[in-house]
């Protein structure tokens, strides 16, 4: 299991950089972040996906899983 982790001010960030995004890399990109919650036994403040391709049925399922996604690294702060 590959996540890329910010640790800053006592946030735990989880992202998830990749070229595209579809629904079921949301869903994937989920259940990575539980099973690294359930191991280390921390909770992950902010969820976030980059990628400049995203697939417009996956917005709805990131929303709902309260990811934030972003097209462009300048977007995200």
């Amino acid at each position: 299991v590959e996540l890329d982790i910010v640790v800053k001010d006592g946030f735990l960030i989880v992202m998830e950089i990749r070229s595209s995004m579809s629904k079921g890399d949301v869903y994937t990109f989920q259940r990575k972040i539980e099973f690294y919650e359930k191991v280390h036994n921390v909770e992950v403040s902010r969820k976030i996906i980059l990628s400049p391709f995203i697939d417009y049925r996956a917005v709805p399922a990131a929303q709902n899983l309260g990811m934030e996604m972003y097209s462009s690294a300048s977007e995200f702060s």
